[in-house]
């Protein structure tokens, strides 16, 4: 996949070319009418709760119907074994999971990569799991940001950018970022 996005980087359009072509699955997805409320569903294999850590979740392919039947529009796996102890196999096995409910109703969900982006190699494996998108975090990417998307964009993903301050929200709208998150 490395090999892949780099042959293909010097074939993405410019971020206007870019935006002729609409939005894509993930941010159609995501994109709800006025009024109403999108989840993105996370899995982790641990969080803090008020009494400590819950060391004991259910397996991915155990939670991921659950997310798809409870309503929400997308899944995020946290691929980052300090944070949430998921690696790429979990997102590959959400991916085969919700591919099972192509045909159903509700029908599969985009999974999203929200392994803490720091190089390009973390945005092929997530293509190579089968993630549709990658979740950069603004504050940690920063002037890298618009590469990560080009990168994304030449391995067919879609970015969503999380900004905690109204300049990195204009900052990762500049760099390309068409999917904000707003994070605290």
């Amino acid at each position: 996949k490395v090999r892949e996005m780099k042959e293909n980087l010097e074939k993405i359009p410019s971020i206007a070319e870019w935006d002729k072509t609409g939005p894509g699955p993930v941010q159609r997805g995501l994109t709800k009418r006025k009024g109403t409320i999108t989840v993105i569903a996370e899995y982790k294999r641990t969080f803090t709760i008020a009494s400590g850590f819950a060391d004991e979740m259910f397996e991915p392919k155990v939670m991921s119907p659950t997310f798809r039947e409870f309503g929400a529009a997308a899944v995020a796996v946290l691929a980052d074994q300090r944070m949430g102890k998921c690696t790429y196999e979990d997102i590959k096995d959400v991916v085969e999971e919700q591919e099972e409910a192509l045909g159903d109703v509700p029908g599969p969900l985009p999974v999203i990569s929200s392994d803490l982006i720091v190089d390009e190699v973390q945005i092929a494996r997530s293509a190579a799991a089968g993630a549709k998108a990658v979740l950069l975090n603004y504050s940690i990417s920063g002037k890298k940001t618009d590469f990560f998307i080009k990168c994304s964009r030449a391995l067919g993903m879609e970015t969503l950018v999380g900004v905690s301050t109204k300049e990195e929200a204009q900052a990762a709208i500049d760099a390309g970022g068409r999917i904000i998150v707003v994070t605290w």
